[in-house]
């Protein structure tokens, strides 16, 4: 038979191990140590059996805890080497074990002693039904036959009882009562007794286990179980305590003012009374009573007091006590303006000694004013013989006595009028310092209470003069001002200006105020302040010393102000100033005007000056590379001198400078130096802009059409034509060349590219006979160029003029055309009359000495542009020295002797001159275009003296590039010598003509060789004999 005994385990049976962590908890009473289950239990043993007591330390047992019939070392085995010292709580659930037995039938065992534990339980005895109902055994009895039935278990049940306890009760510094102590079984919960302590002054908030109420805490009468699980252990429960509190109220007890705040008090907390604050009219506070009457307890003023109450939330009143006393006041002193009998102006009243007790009624004292004080003396609350006193400070008191009654005003009002500066107001004062005081006399006169002397401040109100306002310029010089020294000056409309306000006081100290100044102008509506920021005051300065040592400047915050165009040709200024210490009584304006003219400026005229000479220059002639400059003339139709800028063709400023123009006035300005362009027209502009307007803005002015202005100029073509006169006239029927110089005026070269043409017409009166155009000519700046051309002379001209017109064609125009008059003379045929048959020589006849012969040549030099650059040419040509020849060409018998024609006189002979040309050494050889060769010829003879009138000479004819005799009848192409002609040698002189160069026309004197005359051909044919 197996007998086990067991209690009801709850948690999992013990595996025989110990926990290998701490204990949960902090073993404090708060946080004990919790023993959870088996491993927990065990953890404990053996920590307490290797010597740790685990004094002071709180475990609680949180579960019924199976050992599952292992063997372990009870708690404190050793109990003289390993003791526990802590405090074990089961809790009420059950721990340990009791081993099974081993029963034989009819063999006796005593019952292993019981090893089961039940917090707050004792063991009685075992039990063969866990509800007692079966067979019970006590411990360790000893028993057999609990069964008949072999192997079989028999349960035996452990019986438990609960234990008792005591619960006692401390009054814990109680001053009387008692509460009785109570028992206690475990898990049985009752009402603690109701408390029956009293402390004076306090009340019971409840019990603790600890008298200082750091154990564990319990209502009055709360219900409790199983405070402690020792067997017949005591609980003891201290009272526990707090102080009353309660308040204590101040009562005035007829106070005529003032208030004393209440107070909280705490029961055993001692205070200092609140201090008194109440006040009543002629009394002084004495005491605190808890009486009205003063009958009661008395206490001082802001005594330390406690304890005057032991109920809890009571109120303690006590009662302000007072005993009489004048106060002796002085009220106010009024300042009225006149005499004393005057009181039709009061300006005001104080009631103290500084400025903000003044009160203002109509004005301030002000300089120049006669004024006198009347101070108020407040009758109290009885009357007395009370003696009254007035000066100004440092002065002798004036002094009455009266009975002070509320029923008689005269003896509350002392009316006083000083004398000097303290009855009319000197410009130095700047207040007054009044004092009075009363004294509480006896009937006697002899004084029983002296009152205090009381200051008042009376404040003069000091005089501002808002004195001008002034308009600085451009120049910083002042342009306009108004105001009390009279007015001068006129702004105009765009007119920069700079403002200030100027202010002095009329005062000799010095008081403090604020100033300021708005500029209004004209909007179109209304006038409106002109600054848009600090409610459009552009001066606003505070706290300004102003008296009368001088003037003070306030430049306005606008800066640098632009006057607008008004149609109220005007602005208005507003200056307004008030006295620091009182805006609303002393705040004073004054308005001020500038009187504003329109702006109308206007450029007038635009004129060129030679440089050099400053003569002046007609802007439609000018010559290119002209050095010239621009004069300017300005007009001001404004009625004030107006600060301008002057500009430039460059639209850049002259000089970079602002210029002023005297109202209504011309003005000139030298504008820049230029070269005249070479170009055919430009134009120079110039403009006149008020002073910082910049191009273009007339918004200021009246009329903004006339600020600028463009002269056009026109430049005459730098290429001139210079006509080279020609040296002869030119001949009918013959080419001829005319030439003229190209001169460049200007510094530019003229080349190809330019595509610069000269046309050249030839007129006979209205007949234009021939044009010529030269195109892209060439011609270095600053120089010349020779241009010419070849034409023919048409017949018919009559010995009249032809008029040769240059012009220089530019882009398709002309310019600078240019005249040139020749003569002509008719291509003349001359023949002289046949002398052949004349029988003897004129009278008078001798033989004439041969002409000198000449020889013809003409030079030129011209540029021409070439591979970029321009090359100089020099050109010349000539007629060729060749000399003319004559032969006989009639008459038979003439012959040659020595190399010499001999020939009778009356016989025919032929010429021949080569017509050619020749070069000319050191120059080069002209194209044929430029020159003509000889195109007429004359014969002279000896017979005619050589002479070239006409009929006195022969037209030679040009044959095949030769010279030679016009044909003479049926003769031939030949000359008769006369009949009567001198023997000896005959020669014929030959002038070529018309040989035209761009130099002019070249002509050559020249002889023949000479055939020797012999005889006559009268000699043949006897002719006339």
């Amino acid at each position: 038979m197996l007998l086990s005994l067991f209690a009801f385990p709850t948690s999992a049976a013990w595996d025989g191990t110990s926990a290998s962590y701490a204990l949960r908890g902090e073993g404090t009473q708060d946080d004990p140590y919790r023993i959870r289950h088996a491993n927990d239990l065990a953890f404990l043993a053996k920590s307490v059996n290797e010597g740790n007591a685990y004094e002071g330390k709180y475990f609680v047992q949180t579960a019924d805890i199976d050992l599952g019939g292992k063997e372990w070392t009870p708690i404190g085995y050793d109990f003289y080497n390993f003791r526990y010292g802590g405090t074990f709580d089961g809790n009420g659930y059950t721990s340990g074990t009791t081993s099974s037995m081993n029963m034989k039938f009819d063999v006796a065992k005593n019952l292993n002693a019981n090893g089961y534990v039940r917090t707050g339980y004792k063991f009685s005895h075992w039990n063969t039904k866990s509800d007692n109902s079966g067979t019970s055994y006590s411990n360790k009895q000893s028993v057999k036959n609990l069964t008949t039935t072999n192997g079989a278990t028999v349960y035996l049940y452990a019986r438990w009882s609960p234990i008792t306890y005591t619960i006692n009760f401390y009054g814990n510094g109680s001053t009387s009562g008692s509460t009785a102590s109570m028992s206690m079984t475990y898990d049985k919960a009752q009402n603690l007794t109701a408390n029956g302590f009293v402390k004076t002054g306090y009340k019971f908030t409840g019990w603790n286990t600890k008298s200082d109420g750091s154990g564990t805490a319990y209502t009055n009468k709360q219900s409790v179980k199983n405070l402690t699980s020792t067997d017949g252990g005591t609980i003891s429960l201290y009272a526990q305590w707090t102080p009353i509190t309660y308040t204590i109220k101040f009562h005035g007890n007829s106070s005529t003012g003032g208030s004393t705040a209440s107070m909280s008090m705490t029961y055993d907390v001692a205070k200092n009374l609140t201090a008194n604050g109440f006040t009543r009219t002629s009394y002084k506070f004495k005491n605190w009573n808890t009486k009205a009457d003063g009958s009661g307890t008395s206490y001082k003023d802001k005594q330390s007091v406690k304890n005057l109450t032991t109920t809890d939330g009571a109120t303690v009143t006590l009662y302000a006590q007072w005993e009489y006393d004048p106060v002796l006041l002085v009220e106010q002193c009024s300042v009225y303006e006149g005499t004393k009998s005057d009181k039709t102006t009061l300006f005001g009243y104080t009631r103290g000694n500084v400025f903000d007790d003044y009160v203002y009624k109509t004005n301030y004292p002000v300089m120049g004013d006669t004024i006198w004080f009347n101070i108020h003396f407040p009758a109290e609350t009885e009357s007395f013989k009370a003696r009254q006193y007035v000066r100004y400070k440092g002065g002798s008191w004036t002094t009455r006595d009266v009975t002070l009654s509320s029923s008689s005003s005269a003896s509350q009002y002392f009316p006083v009028q000083f004398t000097g500066d303290y009855k009319t107001v000197p410009l130095s004062k700047e207040y007054y310092e009044i004092e009075a005081k009363t004294d509480w006399i006896d009937a006697s006169g002899n004084v029983l209470k002296s009152g205090e002397v009381k200051t008042f401040y009376i404040p003069v109100k000091p005089v501002v003069y808002r004195y001008k306002v002034e308009a600085r310029g451009y120049e910083g010089a002042i342009t306009a001002y108004s105001g009390m020294d009279g007015s001068s000056g006129t702004l105009y409309s765009g007119q920069h200006v700079k403002l200030a306000y100027k202010l002095k006081g009329g005062n000799s100290w010095f008081p403090l105020e604020y100033v300021r100044g708005a500029l209004h102008y004209y909007n179109g509506s209304k006038w409106t302040p002109a600054y848009t920021e600090n409610e459009g005051y552009d001066v606003a300065k505070n706290k300004v010393y102003l008296n009368n040592s001088g003037v003070q400047t306030f430049n306005s915050s606008l800066n640098t102000y632009t006057v607008p165009l008004t149609s109220q040709n005007k602005l208005r200024f507003k200056l307004t100033t008030w006295w620091m210490n009182d805006k609303e009584h002393t705040e004073e304006s004054s308005w001020i005007e500038l009187p504003v003219a329109p702006c109308d400026l206007q450029l007038d005229e635009i004129k060129l000056y030679d440089k050099n000479t400053n003569k002046e220059l007609d802007p439609l002639k000018l010559e290119a590379g002209q050095q010239a400059k621009v004069r300017y003339i300005y007009y001001n139709n404004t009625d004030a001198k107006v600060f301008v800028e002057n500009y430039n063709n460059d639209r850049e400023r002259i000089g970079n400078a602002v210029y002023s123009i005297p109202a209504k006035s011309y003005a000139g300005l030298w504008g820049k130096e230029f070269t005249v362009p070479n170009k055919r027209t430009f134009t120079i502009w110039g403009g006149v802009y008020q002073e910082g307007m910049g191009i273009g803005n007339t918004d200021y002015e009246t009329d903004g059409t006339n600020n600028e202005l463009t002269l056009t100029c026109k430049v005459n073509h730098p290429l001139t034509l210079v006509p080279i006169t020609p040296n002869a006239a030119y001949r009918e029927q013959t080419e001829v060349v005319s030439s003229f110089w190209l001169k460049n005026g200007y510094t530019d070269n003229y080349i190809p590219s330019d595509e610069v043409d000269v046309r050249f017409k030839v007129y006979r009166n209205s007949t234009l006979i021939h044009t010529e155009t030269i195109e892209n000519v060439v011609v270095p700046g600053s120089d010349k160029n020779l241009l010419y051309f070849k034409w023919k002379v048409p017949t018919g001209i009559n010995g009249g003029q032809v008029k040769i017109t240059g012009e220089i064609i530019d882009d398709g125009k002309s310019y600078n055309l240019k005249n040139m008059y020749n003569s002509t003379v008719p291509y003349i045929i001359s023949e002289t009359p046949d002398t052949q048959f004349e029988k003897k020589k004129p009278s008078g006849f001798s033989t004439p000495t041969l002409p000198a012969t000449t020889s013809g040549a003409a030079s030129w030099w011209l540029w021409k542009y070439e591979d970029g650059t321009f090359k100089k040419y020099e050109y010349a040509i000539g007629i060729a020295n060749t000399t003319p020849y004559i032969t006989p060409a009639t008459g038979e018998t003439a012959k040659k002797v020595s190399g010499m024609w001999n020939m009778k006189s009356g016989y025919g002979l032929a010429l021949s001159l080569t017509n050619s040309v020749s070069s000319v050494v050191g120059y080069n050889i002209p194209n044929t275009d430029s020159y003509t060769t000889s195109q007429y010829a004359i014969a002279l003879f000896p017979e005619f003296g050589y002479e070239s009138t006409e009929g006195n000479f022969r037209t030679l004819e040009l044959n095949d590039g030769k010279w030679r005799f016009r044909e003479n009848g049926t003769y031939g192409y030949v000359h008769f010598t006369p009949l009567w002609y001198p023997d000896g040698d005959y020669t014929v002189c030959i002038e070529q003509r018309d040989f035209w160069t761009p130099s002019g026309m070249i002509k050559r004197a020249s002889k023949s060789d000479a055939i020797r005359l012999t005889d006559s051909a009268y000699d043949d044919w006897y002719i006339g004999r």
